[in-house]
């Protein structure tokens, strides 16, 4: 997201739980800040959001303590974000120029996603992968002043449906033996 959203930091966290071979139950977690000016405005957002789902190991494995994977899965998201626009000038050449704001407002966003993609072991319980998502709003708050720049974990929300590609680095606990 960095790359192609300078303005944008995020921390994501992920946990997954074997529950049966192949099928892991993972939770996701991160915080998101977007600050951003122009000439005209300033804005800043700030919030949370969470993920939780399932993936599918589609490869075969040859061993049980094998944890490479190809996967497929499915997540229910949720955000919540604050956002302000401070700065705001308005141009006008008969009335001249305005300086106004839009205070802080909050809001939510509820969304759902289809992800696949390759973890592997590059030394032992210390992984290295990558995931291609494709995210699909279900419902946002509708703001009356501003549709917000960047919904944290969605995106951009004026798309209904967002597509990125993540690069994760994974270490696995090691807490039970098989």
């Amino acid at each position: 997201m960095i790359a192609f959203e300078p303005a944008v930091t995020s921390i994501d966290l992920s946990i997954d739980y074997e529950m049966k071979r192949d099928l892991y139950a993972v939770l996701e977690g991160g915080w998101s800040s977007i600050s951003f000016s122009d000439t005209n405005y300033a804005y800043d957002g700030t919030g949370i959001f969470f993920r939780g789902g399932i993936d599918h190991n589609m490869m075969e494995l040859e061993r049980h303590n094998d944890y490479t994977m190809g996967f497929v899965g499915f997540r229910y998201g949720f955000s919540s974000y604050k956002q302000q626009a401070d700065h705001i000038i308005l141009t006008d050449p008969y009335w001249g120029n305005y300086t106004t704001y839009i205070p802080e407002e909050s809001g939510q966003a509820h969304w759902l996603e289809i992800t696949a993609g390759i973890r592997a072991e590059l030394w032992k319980n210390l992984f290295i992968g990558w995931s291609a998502r494709a995210r699909f709003m279900i419902h946002k708050t509708d703001h009356p002043s501003m549709i917000p720049y960047y919904i944290p974990g969605f995106g951009n929300p004026a798309r209904r449906v967002i597509t990125d590609i993540n690069y994760s680095l994974y270490y696995r606990i090691p807490l039970m033996k098989k």
